[in-house]
């Protein structure tokens, strides 16, 4: 089911028209109480500012998984993720980091994440 809605909010990013302040893929570290793991995110930002990320590249190992939607609204991409978990992450030119709520072992737990910009 995770890889389905991945390839399904993937393809609506491809598609996608109206491109934001924030768009495109990213390569990023994402660690914490959990091992370091290397995520590919892609981003899809509309002008309103309201954004989708959706995480590729998916193991059985991995943490980080899943989708997100938020908004841009100056250096800030903020929402929840498919679980209700918070994440806020600030934007620069290169790419964005911040903070991001996963559920491991059937409770939420508080991850770094630095992503930067590959395509």
């Amino acid at each position: 089911m995770k890889r389905a809605v991945t390839a399904f909010l993937l393809s609506c990013a491809i598609a996608a028209h109206a491109a934001g302040p924030l768009e495109g893929v990213f390569q990023c570290a994402v660690s914490g109480p959990l091992p370091t793991q290397t995520s590919y995110i892609a981003v899809n930002g509309h002008a309103d500012g309201a954004a989708v990320f959706t995480v590729v590249g998916l193991t059985h190992e991995q943490a980080f998984f899943g989708y997100g939607i938020g908004r841009v609204s100056g250096i800030f991409f903020a929402g929840n993720t498919e679980e209700g978990a918070p994440f806020n992450f600030i934007v620069d030119s290169q790419g964005f980091s911040g903070t991001i709520s996963v559920k491991w072992n059937g409770s939420f737990t508080n991850m770094a994440a630095s992503c930067a910009r590959i395509w």
